[in-house]
């Protein structure tokens, strides 16, 4: 059983690997799959036999709190569901350390091949699915101050080609939910079959997310009206194509679910909107590229958050606010829903090896 050690207490994370494509050695890119709320790494393991064929080496993570990983301290989630911003903020902070400390940990013992000097091969790109992109964007903001060893530092900095934010929902950029949803869905019952359902958006707000222009969909109420907010009678939500039993595999019992998930639905939206804007513009290991997906069939909510994050991105380079922005390009997959690593294994991992 694969486990990656993060520090000198034991505390580790699960992993599962693809292993080193065949034939490719010394080129192949390396992809850290990260999961969000409910699932667990098992989730992405349709993904695995596709890696070779497309010169990338997948390795799937459990977070903390899942099957196989450590689970948080009792002083960590007390940081977690505190209502004080400054605790929440700590929280992330151990998280960064966490996420330094696994890409360091992968790096040495899989013997992970660096970035090639003419940046086509070699590396590691890092994709945080769903509700895990703000542990992607509090790294973006704090690993500088975090990772205080300069050789850790630099062997990371030799790495990381991208960061890749796969369909972000806005609990975890801090942008509130839309006027039609009121709530989130939480119920554990209810949350797989919300989550993976398949939603008909308007083509023309897809086309505007990969657009370089302000003309369209200017004001919050357009964008709205533009999105499915029911899920379409095409085709029934991924989980309940999913076999019982296996769906128990890839999902976390309840007691997870409440303890450590949910929590997360509640952190504090300023702070989160912070991470998301920083990670937007510069934060830690600026030559790393952002690269933001959004699928073209997944719960509105999400192209929700992606409309606010490309259009707070050509604001500013409208005016030119920043100077050095990150390099940042936003992908629309059209046709799938939240989970096509699950429903479309196939096309998901070319697309992946593309932007890696």
């Amino acid at each position: 059983m694969p486990l990656a050690t993060l520090d000198s207490h034991g505390t580790h994370l699960y992993y599962e690997d693809s292993g080193v494509p065949t034939n490719a050695s010394t080129t192949y890119k390396t992809l850290v799959l990260i999961h969000g709320t409910l699932f667990n790494n098992a989730i992405f393991r349709p993904a695995l036999p596709f890696a070779s064929e497309n010169n990338i080496r997948i390795i799937t993570v459990n977070q903390r709190d899942h099957r196989q990983s450590s689970p948080y301290t009792k002083e960590e989630l007390a940081l977690l569901t505190s209502p004080e911003k400054d605790k929440q903020d700590a929280f992330y902070k151990t998280r960064v350390r966490d996420l330094a400390n696994l890409l360091t940990f992968l790096i040495e013992k899989e013997n992970l091949i660096p970035t090639s000097s003419d940046n086509q091969s070699g590396g590691l790109s890092v994709a945080f699915w769903s509700s895990a992109n703000s542990w992607m964007t509090s790294f973006m903001t704090y690993a500088d101050e975090v990772i205080t060893d300069a050789r850790q530092k630099d062997t990371l900095a030799r790495y990381i080609r991208a960061f890749i934010m796969y369909d972000a929902p806005g609990i975890a950029c801090g942008v509130p939910p839309p006027p039609p949803q009121k709530d989130l869905v939480i119920a554990y019952e209810t949350f797989s079959p919300w989550v993976s359902a398949y939603h008909n958006h308007h083509p023309a707000l897809l086309e505007y997310l990969e657009s370089p222009t302000l003309d369209k969909f200017t004001t919050e109420e357009e964008v709205c009206d533009a999105l499915g907010w029911v899920g379409a009678p095409d085709r029934a939500p991924t989980s309940d194509r999913i076999p019982p039993k296996l769906l128990e595999e890839i999902m976390e019992p309840i007691e997870g679910f409440y303890n450590s998930q949910v929590p997360l639905f509640i952190i504090n939206p300023e702070l989160l909107e912070s991470y998301a804007q920083r990670a937007l513009r510069d934060g830690a290991f600026p030559n790393a590229r952002l690269e933001v997906i959004i699928c073209g069939r997944t719960i509105g909510n999400i192209l929700h958050t992606g409309w606010k994050l490309r259009r707070s991105l050509l604001e500013d380079s409208l005016v030119k606010k920043v100077q050095n922005p990150r390099k940042t390009s936003f992908h629309v997959w059209r046709g799938f829903n939240h989970v096509p690593h699950w429903d479309d294994p196939e096309e998901f991992t070319k697309l992946m090896a593309s932007v890696a």
